[in-house]
């Protein structure tokens, strides 16, 4: 029960960062909105822009850190749980691999337009790493799913 505990707060807190993933887009949107006929209105869009990309790369991060963590949970439910739970373990799988895979796509087009090359950097970083960690378990839990439920 304690991993079904803990799904239920990731749960939560996911269902609350698609709300701060639309929030921090917010600003992005304005800031792409800006004027820039001058070179003042020029910096003035730059640097809310900069600013902005870091809420826009900083919430699907989270929700890439807290997938995986959903991932962890369902691992062990794969091989700890009900077996007539098993299809439910395949499908989060597949669910928690494309949200991963989804929020990193918008981590890499944010940190495109980063002014800053180490922060950028940064945040690729850390999106291929979780995006690679979290494909590879979704993908080992899903074969198994799929092994044992044929």
């Amino acid at each position: 029960y304690i991993a079904l505990e803990k799904l239920a707060v990731l749960r939560e807190r996911l269902l609350e960062l698609i709300d701060e993933d639309a929030r921090a887009f917010e600003p992005l949107a304005a800031a792409y909105r800006m004027p820039k006929e001058t070179p003042q209105d020029r910096v003035a869009k730059n640097d809310a822009l900069q600013a902005a990309l870091i809420g826009a790369c900083d919430v699907p991060l989270e929700i890439m850190q807290r997938v995986a963590d959903v991932v962890e949970q369902a691992a062990f439910l794969a091989y700890n749980g009900s077996r007539m739970a098993l299809s439910d373990v395949g499908v989060a799988v597949a669910f928690a691999r494309a949200a991963s895979d989804g929020a990193s796509l918008n981590i890499f087009i944010n940190a495109k337009s980063m002014d800053d090359e180490t922060k950028a950097n940064w945040y690729r970083d850390e999106a291929a790493i979780l995006a690679t960690n979290t494909r590879a378990q979704c993908d080992e839990l899903f074969a198994y799913v799929a092994e044992q439920i044929s």
